[in-house]
């Protein structure tokens, strides 16, 4: 019966065992199990890639060892995630290790990136020796990508061991869901954070096949993040860019509105049709400014000054036609809008005009289009 049993684990083993890897329980020596032993949760160690024979042979030379982070250990393996010298741009995907002057050795001496395709599993006897042990703040980093890996996949993936979500930082830059609404984090706190939302328009980040744009202009705040709500993590760049923003949207100073340098004067009611004396060409009085008289000229759709002398009355415009007409001139032409606004109230409040002046009606001025 035990014999059966016994049988029956080794088919399970044998199953359910990478097969990259090498046998599940393959023979070590006692130095090899001495550094196996030295190495600790959080280490940087150098190794044999954990591969078959085969697929080690394809390897090119100086390739088959590489370090590797080391997120979780048990009785004949550790668990962790490969290093390249290889440039990585996905941000989430890698985190960089620097050498520094307690750090640099043969096999360690330029930039590192840790990688989390797939967490990988090496045997005792893969293991060469420890490089040296990461600093809290990178751990932190790499449990917060590792937790962004877990959230996006459905392979198998350890974090460190020990580290629960509680553990895990959430930083500024983060980009949060929450009930299904996107949000840039600018300051985290346990109970009450401050974030800016993603909208349509604002300060666009790029990101593989999509954008955001984050929307400065107002702060919200949310409470009971997590590690779990994050979606995507902000680069240093991305940082400082929505930092400027925000403060440029700070110091911004509030646009004071168009103000007429010159007052307008009228000479007929505001709606007034004129006709060329010897055409059949009409204009709408608007104003005047100074000597200059300004019109709507119907045909080509625009502001004209005319020669106020060759135009005779011809009529008037309903006052709502007017109205509707002023409306227009002033979604338009934006640089006039309150010398527009100015005849709109008088139109609206029906005031008395004056007649037109004879010297102003003398005045030589030529009709041009403004």
């Amino acid at each position: 019966m035990k014999h059966r049993i016994y049988t029956f684990f080794s088919f399970l083993k044998k199953l359910f065992r990478n097969k990259d890897s090498k046998p599940f329980y393959s023979p070590y020596s006692k130095a090899e199990k001495e550094v196996f032993d030295a190495v600790e949760v959080g280490d940087l160690v150098y190794c044999q890639m954990p591969l078959s024979e085969e697929k080690l042979a394809g390897v090119p030379e100086g390739h088959k060892e590489r370090p590797y982070v080391i997120v979780d250990k048990d009785e004949h393996f550790l668990y962790g995630y490969y290093c390249t010298s290889q440039v990585q741009n996905n941000w989430n995907a890698m985190y960089v290790i620097c050498p520094n002057e307690d750090r640099i050795c043969d096999s360690f001496y330029k930039k590192t990136y840790v990688l989390f395709k797939e967490m990988v599993r090496i045997p005792i006897v893969n293991v060469r020796y420890v490089m040296f042990h990461l600093e809290n703040y990178e751990i932190f980093q790499i449990a917060r990508r590792i937790a962004l890996k877990q959230k996006n996949t459905e392979k198998e993936i350890r974090n460190f061991k020990g580290m629960d979500d509680a553990l895990i930082p959430i930083k500024e830059g983060d980009i949060l869901v929450k009930d299904g609404q996107y949000y840039y984090l600018k300051e985290w706190n346990k109970s009450c954070s401050t974030v800016y939302k993603i909208n349509k328009h604002g300060v666009c980040l790029k990101r593989p096949g999509r954008s955001f744009f984050v929307d400065v202009s107002e702060q919200y705040y949310i409470s009971n993040l997590s590690i779990r709500d994050i979606f995507w993590i902000s680069n240093p760049n991305e940082v400082n860019i929505i930092k400027q923003a925000a403060h440029n949207q700070k110091h911004l100073k509030p646009q004071k509105p168009n103000k007429m340098k010159n007052k307008p004067i009228y000479y007929r009611k505001t709606g007034t049709i004129l006709k060329q004396k010897y055409s059949e060409e009409e204009v709408i009085y608007l104003f005047n400014i100074k000597k200059n008289c300004y019109c709507y000229d119907m045909e080509s759709d625009c502001i004209v000054t005319i020669h106020y002398s060759s135009f005779i009355w011809n009529g008037m415009l309903e006052k709502n036609d007017t109205l509707e007409l002023l409306t227009e001139l002033m979604e338009h032409h934006t640089k006039w809008q309150p010398l527009f606004q100015n005849a709109y109230n008088r139109v609206q409040n029906q005031t008395q005009l004056a007649m037109p002046n004879e010297n102003a009606e003398n005045s030589e001025h030529s009709l041009c289009t403004l």
